[in-house]
């Protein structure tokens, strides 16, 4: 149990790297607990609207942010990385909406990431084009438009 409570330590505190990587001041920095959430809700969204079992969406996405410290995500993780299932690919789409919604954030406060945001827009549009339903096509729209 001590490892489990040291993993929820590290995923309050920690923060996302890529944003320490492009300059973000740390007062600024969002935190890794907070980027899961962010992509949780988007998960969640996505797969009711894609009539998905929103639990197995959501344990993906968890699993690419946390398998390192349980166990019993290990599987999971390496469904979230190399399947072509749908569930999978919501989750990667989420993962990179949450970057890209963050980006967007830092963006308007005048920040230089620019090169972020196109990369994972890139992204987002490489994983919603493997999608074929327009409900996931006009939530991707509104959440890039936003």
């Amino acid at each position: 149990m001590k490892d489990f409570v040291n993993l929820l330590d590290k995923v309050k505190s920690a923060i996302v790297p890529l944003w320490a990587e492009c300059g973000v001041p740390p007062s600024l920095q969002d935190t890794l607990a907070s980027h899961i959430v962010e992509e949780m809700l988007i998960a969640y969204k996505l797969a009711s609207i894609a009539c998905k079992d929103p639990g197995k969406v959501l344990t993906l996405v968890l699993s690419h942010e946390v398998a390192q410290g349980l166990v019993e995500l290990r599987e999971a993780r390496e469904e979230f990385s190399t399947s072509d299932g749908l569930e999978a690919i919501l989750a990667r789409l989420s993962h990179e909406l949450a970057l890209v919604v963050q980006a967007k954030r830092y963006a308007r406060m005048g920040l230089k990431v620019e090169n972020v945001l196109k990369e994972h827009v890139s992204k987002v549009l490489d994983e919603a084009a493997r999608i074929e339903d327009g409900g996931i096509a006009q939530a991707v729209h509104e959440i890039l438009s936003a």
